[in-house]
């Protein structure tokens, strides 16, 4: 998050999704790929100094037929 701020010039927008969990950090799960709980993600954005602008449920992907939780993240640089 921390090079995306950098990069981004002001007023500038990033977007992401990402795998969630219910917990508050970043685990690995059972088919070896990263989730990240909610508080971790608004941590991460906030702490590059970038202002959240939308964290809400959604699904990227399906695995197996069943939708896999996920955050869809936008937040921007102010300054």
């Amino acid at each position: 998050m921390a090079a995306a701020a950098r990069a981004l010039a002001p007023g500038g927008l990033i977007a992401f999704t990402t795998e969630t969990h219910a917990g508050d950090d970043v685990i690995l799960g059972d088919k070896l790929r990263y989730a990240h709980g909610a508080a971790h993600v608004r941590a991460a954005v906030t702490g590059a100094g970038l202002s959240l602008r939308t964290l809400a449920p959604a699904s990227s992907r399906s695995e197996a037929g069943v939708p896999v939780p996920g955050l869809v993240v936008v937040a921007e640089r102010e300054n």
